[in-house]
């Protein structure tokens, strides 16, 4: 199947995929002030599509404290402020690869046909990566903060891939949408995890996998620093990246120090202030181990649970229904 992408409106089969987040009733098309939006069919509720990007939220009120400092870090990150090749020292292809490897997957060939959840895409790269590695695979980028601006820019013009701007408690789909589902680090930094992990799983189909991460329980240098300045999600953005970078520079001196003892990996400076704002300025952060974790997929059902990586990731496979 190949799924194309039309300019300003959607494509149909784009649009099949969506509900209205606040009833679950189908979508269309529709004016809105000159410009377009998508008009639910039963409850009448609208949401503003500007430029091909649909805004799915189900409450209009304000941004909380987590999406704001995520709009203000992949915006940043976008314009070079923080690493300039890598994302959590990840190239575009590493990151690529490790979520293949997630799945159990050879190669990107193995998508073919498959509808594929990221959730809490941040910037998009995974999203746009997934899409050109199988065009005959359709990939949504889910993301509520303002960061879904930059993943919609580089996603827009393929054939392939739908981002859209949502709340995982509402989310914008049908039952049973997806094949495989990737929450990789959106659990962590929403309320109720429990609560999240539920929606996800009425999203996946019976026989599809899903694969979530949380923050381990065990030592982290940046976790450290969140727990020592207690609340740092509540002091101003300034403030909070003066100490990142004030934090940063010895953290990564360090690192530096232990490198010849750790391996071939090497951290930049720019890698370690990125952490460590990804660390301090959600108002979140829950923590797990992949016991826990394990448990929660077995308690929902799910078979062939296990953890992937030596941090904590878990991914299984919902079972099929009868």
């Amino acid at each position: 199947m190949r799924f194309c992408y039309t300019g300003q409106r959607m494509n149909p089969q784009l649009l099949q995929l969506l509900r209205c987040p606040q009833c679950g009733a189908p979508l269309l098309e529709s004016p809105l002030g000159g410009g377009e939006s998508l008009a639910c069919t039963s409850c009448r509720a609208a949401y503003p599509l500007v430029d091909g990007l649909p805004n799915l939220l189900a409450d209009a009120g304000h941004p909380d404290r987590t999406a704001r400092a995520f709009a203000t870090q992949w915006t940043l990150h976008n314009q070079g402020a923080f690493e300039k090749d890598t994302i959590y020292g990840e190239t575009a292809d590493e990151e690529l690869q490790l979520f293949l490897e997630r799945f159990g997957l050879a190669d990107a060939g193995h998508l073919a046909g498959q509808r594929i959840l990221d959730i809490g895409c941040g910037s998009g790269r995974l999203t746009r990566n997934l899409a050109r590695a199988c065009p005959e695979a359709l990939v949504v980028g889910g993301e509520r903060s303002g960061a879904v601006h930059v993943a919609h820019a580089r996603c827009r013009e393929l054939q392939n891939a739908l981002v859209a701007q949502l709340d995982l408690h509402a989310p914008p789909f049908a039952a049973e949408t997806f094949d495989l589902i990737y929450a990789d680090g959106v659990i962590p930094a929403i309320p109720e995890p429990h609560s999240g992990l539920r929606s996800l799983d009425r999203l996946l189909r019976p026989g599809g996998q899903m694969f979530v991460w949380l923050y381990p329980r065990t030592f982290s240098p940046y976790r450290l620093v969140r727990d020592l300045l207690v609340r740092p999600d509540r002091l101003p953005h300034p403030v909070q990246q003066a100490l990142c970078w004030g934090f940063g520079v010895p953290l990564h001196a360090a690192f530096k120090i232990y490198e010849p003892f750790r391996g071939p990996r090497r951290r930049s400076l720019r890698e370690v202030v990125f952490m460590l704002h990804d660390n301090l300025t959600p108002e979140f952060q829950h923590r797990s181990t992949p016991q826990q974790l394990m448990a929660d997929f077995t308690d929902l059902g799910y078979t062939g649970v296990h953890a992937t990586g030596p941090s904590t990731g878990v991914v299984g496979t919902k079972k099929n229904s009868g």
